[in-house]
């Protein structure tokens, strides 16, 4: 997101938004560096489908060993709405 309104930024202001006369060549570069330094999003991707993944097996396994068929609604699920 901040990667994207600093280009913005830049467009705006032409040339002078690449000189370090404003903040911001200065800002897009510590910005950038940081997400080279966290690491691909490829990576944050798998991460968190691994963990979803491990997580409803393990839902599918409590339901095959307790028998009621009842599993718990997802976690992101929103509140039902009341009548």
């Amino acid at each position: 997101m901040v990667m994207d309104v600093l280009d913005r930024a830049i467009q705006v202001h032409g040339a002078l938004g690449m000189s370090d006369d404003t903040p911001l060549a200065g800002m897009w570069r510590f910005s950038r560096m940081l997400k080279v330094a966290d690491g691909p999003d490829e990576v944050h991707k798998m991460v968190i489908a691994r963990r979803e993944l491990n997580h409803w097996a393990k839902e599918a396994e409590a339901v095959a060993t307790d028998g009621t068929g009842a599993a718990e609604p997802a976690r992101d699920a929103a509140p039902a709405a009341r009548a």
